[in-house]
């Protein structure tokens, strides 16, 4: 859905969304159409009120439980509710439903990191920059393809040092300036401190980038 409908949505049912109230998890109607529950979820989620949006959103599922971005949405309800499983099995709900799409997959990428799934994020963060190699998450702020690469070299700086060079590689893509050589002592310093190991330095370049671009899920 088009963010112009989206909002053309919430517009046409605004007296619903009093009607249900905004502060619990409970009272959502399960008599909310799909696009009613996917356009006050969106609305929810953009205010940080992450666990009302999931609300909304499994209503919307309750009306179709086919619709990508319904399940799209409660994937990042949930994530952002820190309940890890349950955003995993919408996403790869939504990612099965649409074989084209990238936020479903980001999200997933997203997910399967933060549980330490260290190559399926690897899967899923390349699947969805494979579709949208310039990806933006429409309803936050700062995720985006950036964050896609973040997740690989973290994911693939933790799988090892048989990965540190794919690791390198993405590091280069987010900071090109950061100078690591896995051959050069002299070049593992951040910041104002000199690492005595490379992995030592790689981890925490790529600690910087995160703190600089922040993270698809806090």
């Amino acid at each position: 859905m088009r963010r112009s409908d989206r909002i053309f949505a919430a517009a046409a049912v605004s007296a619903l969304a009093l009607a249900f109230g905004c502060g619990s998890n409970d009272g959502v109607g399960p008599q909310l159409t799909e696009s009613e529950g996917i356009a006050f979820g969106w609305q929810a989620f953009e205010g940080g009120n992450f666990a009302r949006a999931e609300s909304f959103f499994l209503a919307a599922v309750r009306a179709n439980g086919r619709s990508v971005e319904a399940n799209t949405g409660l994937g990042w309800a949930r994530a952002y509710s820190g309940d890890l499983d349950l955003a995993a099995a919408s996403f790869e709900k939504a990612a099965m439903l649409d074989l084209a799409g990238a936020d479903a997959r980001a999200g997933l990428a997203a997910v399967r990191l933060a549980g330490r799934e260290l190559q399926k994020a690897i899967d899923r963060a390349t699947e969805a920059l494979a579709l949208a190699p310039e990806w933006t998450f429409d309803h936050r702020a700062g995720v985006d393809a950036q964050d896609l690469h973040l997740i690989l070299a973290q994911a693939y700086a933790l799988q090892g040092e048989a990965r540190y060079a794919a690791a390198q590689m993405e590091l280069d893509r987010l900071d090109p300036q950061n100078g690591l050589d896995p051959d050069d002592s002299r070049s593992w310093g951040v910041g104002q401190v000199l690492y005595s190991s490379y992995r030592d330095a790689l981890l925490e370049a790529i600690e910087a980038v995160e703190r600089r671009v922040g993270a698809a899920i806090p």
